[in-house]
């Protein structure tokens, strides 16, 4: 795989300018944590959950997949080439592994197109589903909707007011071009990516998990509508998934960590480790909750 010496993210061996790995001094084989950020998250943003997956699962390799409008924007068939090496990663992980532990942890429904896109071309090279141990959803999924869309893209652009002006006419002639499509007849992307985080011929429980999704969500979030992630909660259950919602109270789009790092990390640990304290197997390193106070 391409990389580069220099990485933005400490410690992490770049692979191409939106994807990067951690590979931790005491790694265990088979484990992977797949961090999908929102659209424009900074590197300081993703510092504090690349932390606290570093203290509840210090075993696990973290593969972190950054996301852009200018990505989210273009053909699938793109989307999926340019992937590749996060692919690779996965792959790797789970090869001749009996019980490879993975969890997926998405931002917004810019990290679900990711992880969707992802776990697309998965299936198609090994021509089977991907086991998982759990997801996180923070801020997500949710379904097709023009301004909300459009409101959270913009909000991912400079923010000087030139870059906001222009970028506000480009994205929504980008929805208007997207939802002109959508009226042929085709899928709307919002609606791919819920689905296919459930799709049980792409994703599979991993043969040891308790197939565990967390969902965090705000009802103050306004590019969020959080009766779309009840519903997918409600969609994941019937299919067999542990879904656990956890509203937090007046926090914005992926501020959720910030408003309550208490509970956050402990809807992590318990999709983590399905005991709310993130202990595998005898291995355990700083306590997650007072390992907090670092960030």
């Amino acid at each position: 795989m391409p990389h580069t010496q220099a990485s933005r993210h400490q410690d992490f061996e770049t692979l191409t300018d939106r994807i990067f790995i951690y590979t931790p001094p005491d790694y265990v084989l088979g484990e992977l944590v797949i961090i999908c950020t929102w659209l424009g998250a900074l590197p300081k943003h993703s510092a504090k959950y690349i932390q606290l997956y570093q203290q509840i699962a210090h075993g696990a390799r973290i593969l972190l997949v950054e996301s852009d409008v200018s990505v989210l924007t273009s053909r699938y068939a793109y989307q999926q080439r340019i992937i590749q090496p996060a692919v690779s990663v996965v792959l790797d992980t789970i090869a001749n592994r009996s019980n490879p532990r993975i969890l997926i942890h998405t931002f917004s429904n810019g990290g679900t197109n990711t992880a969707s896109q992802l776990l697309i071309v998965t299936q198609e090279r090994r021509s089977a589903p991907l086991p998982i141990y759990g997801i996180v959803f923070d801020s997500g999924p949710t379904r097709e909707r023009y301004q909300t869309n459009v409101n959270a893209m913009v909000a991912s652009l400079p923010k000087n007011p030139i870059a906001q002006f222009l970028g506000s006419i480009a994205c929504h002639s980008m929805m208007i071009i997207l939802h002109t499509w959508i009226y042929f007849g085709n899928e709307p992307p919002a609606d791919l990516q819920r689905r296919i985080m459930l799709d049980s011929s792409i994703v599979e429980a991993e043969p040891e998990g308790t197939r565990t999704i967390g969902y965090i969500f705000s009802k103050a979030d306004r590019f969020c509508e959080w009766t779309d992630i009840a519903d997918h909660a409600k969609q994941a259950r019937e299919l067999g998934w542990e879904a656990e919602e956890v509203p937090f109270n007046g926090s914005a789009h992926c501020q959720h960590f910030s408003k309550d790092p208490k509970t956050y990390a402990e809807v992590v640990s318990r999709v983590w480790g399905g005991d709310g304290g993130g202990i595998r197997g005898g291995r355990i390193g700083e306590n997650p909750v007072k390992a907090l106070s670092k960030f």
